[in-house]
C-alpha cells in the first residue's frame, strides 16, 4: 500500500512538473512570436513608442505608461486604430493591416491600459471600463501624442464601442468611423435581441467567475484553439502563431482588464451600452461610417451592424462570407482596400456593386 502511494505521489509530481515545463515552453514560444510580429512591423517602418498619462479612474492619482505604435507620420490623414477586448491588443488586432494602411495614412495604434502582454501598456491603473477609455484615456492620449484635427478612427469589437462613444461625445473631432464587429450596437428586432442577450453574451460572462480563468485556459492549446474557433474563425484558418499569441495575452493582459470591462457592461437583459438610438447624432454631425461585420460572428450579431448602417446616411456596409469575429484579420487585403477606398471617398463601380468578387456585400445606404 505504501509503495503504491509513493508511486502515485511520484506520478503526480511528474505530472505537475510536466505541466509546469509545458507552460514555460508555451510562454517562451509566445514571447518569441510577439518578438517576430514586432520585428515585422518595425521592418515596415512602424515605431513602438510610449507615453505617460495621468490616471485617477480608481479614485487615486497615478501616472501610467501607455505603449503605442506609430507610422506614416508624413501622411496628412490620421487613422487611429483601437483594438478589441479579451485577449487582444494593438498588434493582435491590427498587425496584418498596418503595413497596407500606413502607405496612405498616419497610423497610430495604442495598447489600451491593461492590455499588451508583458511589454504593453500599464496594468496597474484604475478601472478598465468603457467610460474610462472614452472619457479618461482617449482624450488625454490624443493630446499627449499631438494628434489634432478631425481624425479617422477604426475600432474593432470593444474598440468599436470606444470609437462610437468618443465620436458621440466629440463629433467635431472625428471625420469617419470604421466599425469592425463593433460593441455598443444591438438589433431592434426583439427575437434577435433576446437570442443575443441570453446566448451570445455567455462567453463574456465566464471571466467574471475568477480573474484566474484566463491563466488556466492558457495552459491548454486545445482550449485556446477551441475558443478561437468558437468566437472568431474557422478551425482550418487558425495558425499556430495565433494560438501562441492568444496564450500569451491570456497570461499577461486578459484577466483584470477584461473582467472589469465586462463586469461593468453585462446586465441580466443584455449589455449596458447601446448606441443604436444615438446614431442619428453622427449623421447630423457629418461623421462618415463604414460598418464591417463577419457573417459568422458568434459574439456580436451581424444584424446589429446591418441595422446600424441604415441609420446613417451614406453609410457603407461590408458583411464578408465565412468570417467570424475579426473579418479584417480573415481578409486583410480586402479590408485594407475597402477602407482605403472609403476614407479617400473613391466611387468606383465595384464599390457600388452588391456582389463583390470575394463573396461579400457592400452597400452605400
Amino acid at each position: 500500500m505504501a509503495v503504491r502511494a509513493l508511486e502515485s505521489a511520484s506520478r503526480g509530481r511528474q505530472g505537475i512538473l510536466a505541466s509546469e515545463l509545458g507552460a514555460r515552453t508555451d510562454t517562451a514560444n509566445a514571447r518569441r512570436n510577439e518578438d517576430r510580429m514586432l520585428r515585422s512591423l518595425l521592418r515596415h517602418g512602424v515605431s513602438a513608442r510610449s507615453t505617460e498619462l495621468d490616471d485617477a479612474s480608481g479614485g487615486r492619482e497615478r501616472t501610467i505608461r501607455i505603449r503605442y505604435f506609430e507610422a506614416g507620420e508624413g501622411n496628412g490623414q490620421t487613422l487611429l486604430l483601437l483594438h478589441g477586448s479579451g485577449t487582444s491588443d494593438a498588434i493582435a488586432s491590427w498587425g496584418p493591416n498596418i503595413p497596407g494602411l500606413l502607405e496612405k495614412f498616419h497610423i497610430i495604434a495604442p495598447d489600451l491600459p491593461g492590455y499588451g502582454g508583458r511589454s504593453g501598456s500599464e496594468k496597474n491603473h484604475g478601472r478598465s471600463t468603457l467610460g474610462y477609455y472614452i472619457n479618461g484615456f482617449l482624450p488625454q492620449f490624443l493630446e499627449r501624442t499631438g494628434v489634432g484635427g478631425r481624425l479617422d478612427i477604426a475600432g474593432y469589437s470593444l474598440g468599436g464601442g470606444i470609437a462610437l462613444g468618443f465620436a458621440l461625445s466629440n463629433p467635431s473631432a472625428v471625420a469617419n468611423l470604421v466599425l469592425v464587429d463593433a460593441y455598443g450596437l444591438l438589433p431592434s428586432d426583439r427575437e434577435d435581441a433576446r437570442r443575443f442577450t441570453l446566448v451570445q453574451r455567455l462567453p463574456f460572462m465566464v471571466p467574471q467567475l475568477s480573474p484566474t480563468v484566463g491563466k488556466v485556459l492558457s495552459t491548454s492549446r486545445t482550449l485556446v484553439r477551441w475558443g478561437i474557433a468558437h468566437a472568431e474563425r474557422a478551425e482550418e484558418d487558425i495558425s499556430e502563431s495565433m494560438v501562441l499569441r492568444m496564450q500569451q495575452n491570456l497570461r499577461y493582459g486578459f484577466p483584470r482588464a477584461f473582467y472589469e470591462a465586462m463586469h461593468d457592461e453585462i446586465r441580466k437583459d443584455g449589455f449596458a451600452t447601446n448606441y443604436m438610438n444615438r446614431l442619428h447624432e453622427l449623421d447630423a454631425a457629418g461623421v462618415g461610417a463604414f460598418f464591417i461585420h463577419g457573417q459568422r460572428d458568434m459574439l456580436l450579431p451581424p444584424s446589429a451592424s446591418e441595422e446600424a448602417s441604415r441609420r446613417i446616411a451614406g453609410a457603407w456596409l461590408w458583411m464578408p462570407d465565412g468570417c467570424g469575429h475579426g473579418p479584417h484579420l480573415d481578409k486583410p487585403k480586402e479590408f485594407n482596400d475597402l477602407v482605403l477606398a472609403f476614407l479617400s471617398r473613391r466611387d468606383d463601380a465595384i464599390l457600388n456593386s452588391s456582389k463583390m468578387p470575394f463573396g461579400s456585400l457592400i452597400r452605400p445606404a
